[in-house]
């Protein structure tokens, strides 16, 4: 169930705006975030930890790229902002999943937005990967199987629709 290191998450979804869920998995992934969500600040520095374990290049893209190692990362203000505003905009999504049409527009303009940074297609595999394991973590052994499938598919939908977004985006 745990997610290597070397792994990443693929996307199922090709279509971007209509990607489905069953109801059993919206309300996994609502049940699963409601154990998670008052601890959202830890669950990001966990988030961010292990995305730039893994990938130590993507700390680049982000306002605390001066600062040399974890330790010294989850001092850091920047970094524990930055972690807390992520896990809220996981929230934003989870609470749009009853209008995927309506979340897919949000999505791709936060996708869109995302080119400045120069955010690449490639990154959102690792970032889901870190999500994942966030949430293993996080959930313990109430992260099942089911719940583990139910968040890779509201992921597939983040993620489609963010590089959709980007891909529409006008160059940085």
């Amino acid at each position: 169930m745990g997610c290597g290191g070397s792994k990443s998450v693929k996307t199922k979804n090709s279509t971007t705006n209509s990607g489905s869920l069953e109801k059993r998995q919206i309300d996994l992934v609502r049940e699963s975030w409601e154990l998670v969500k008052p601890d959202i600040s830890n669950h990001g520095m966990t988030f961010y930890t292990r995305l730039f374990t893994e990938h130590p290049e993507m700390q680049q893209l982000f306002s605390f790229k001066d600062v040399e190692g974890i330790d010294k990362l989850k001092d850091d203000e920047r970094f524990q902002n930055q972690a807390r505003r992520v896990m809220e905009m996981v929230g934003s999504a989870v609470e749009g999943l009853d209008d995927i049409p309506a979340l897919a527009v949000v999505l791709k303009t936060l996708g869109s937005t995302h080119v400045k940074y120069n955010v690449k297609e490639e990154h959102y595999g690792p970032v889901g990967e870190a999500l994942i394991f966030a949430l293993e973590k996080g959930l313990g052994d109430k992260f099942t199987s089911e719940t583990r499938e139910a968040w890779l598919a509201v992921y597939g939908i983040v993620a489609d629709n963010m590089k959709a977004g980007a891909r529409e985006a006008p160059p940085a």
